[in-house]
């Protein structure tokens, strides 16, 4: 996250960093970029930040067609950033593949108001993403990776298939789900550790 960090505004001026105009891994964008730029990266590994995970009305848990298609958006924004600065190996198996898992199991397999159209739709304009990820055979398990390689392969029908069968289980899983009351849980919080980024 933006906020666990100490930034240089110096080097944010003279880079000029800044967050797009994306609601959804805007951070994530920033961050990137600020990383790329700086020659240096200190870390405090004492734990000063109390992050609240379970707030169901949060941007991140946000199941609109706009959030869905933002994410991807925001990691091709990272992407282009990555081929500026040559290090699109490093992006796609350090950071992008991870984005992606992420995005297709928390978004995308919970995608319920969204339409196959509309999914296909993010899932061509984004090809690339995808394209790289196969390109440096990164580590997704078995499903994630058979809907990366439809995608690759330019088999879009299939990885939506795929894709809604993980959909449907999302969905059986949560109808049969009871809700848990958050006082009962037994961590309300995650700790995150402060970690301060310097320029050198």
């Amino acid at each position: 996250g933006f906020y666990n960090k100490i930034y240089k505004r110096s080097l944010i001026l003279e880079n000029d960093i800044f967050f797009p105009n994306v609601d959804g891994g805007e951070d994530a964008v920033f961050l990137y970029n600020y990383m790329i730029n700086s020659k240096g990266i200190i870390f405090a590994n004492r734990p000063v930040v109390l992050y609240n995970q379970y707030r169901q009305d949060s941007l991140s848990k946000s199941k609109s067609l706009k959030t869905l298609s933002n994410r991807p958006k925001a990691y091709r924004m990272m992407y282009d950033l990555a081929v500026e600065k040559d290090m699109v190996e490093d992006f796609v198996k350090i950071l992008l593949y991870s984005k992606l898992d992420y995005w297709l199991k928390v978004h995308v397999f919970n995608a319920f108001p969204s339409t196959n159209e509309e999914i296909m739709n993010i899932l061509k304009e984004y090809k690339i993403l995808f394209d790289e990820c196969i390109k440096y055979d990164v580590g997704f398990d078995d499903v994630v990776y058979g809907i990366v390689n439809d995608i690759y392969c330019g088999d879009y029908e299939d990885a939506i298939k795929r894709i809604n069968i993980k959909r449907f289980e999302n969905k059986a899983e949560e109808k049969g789900a009871q809700a848990e009351p958050l006082a009962n849980r037994p961590f309300f919080f995650r700790l995150f550790c402060f970690s301060s980024i310097l320029f050198k």
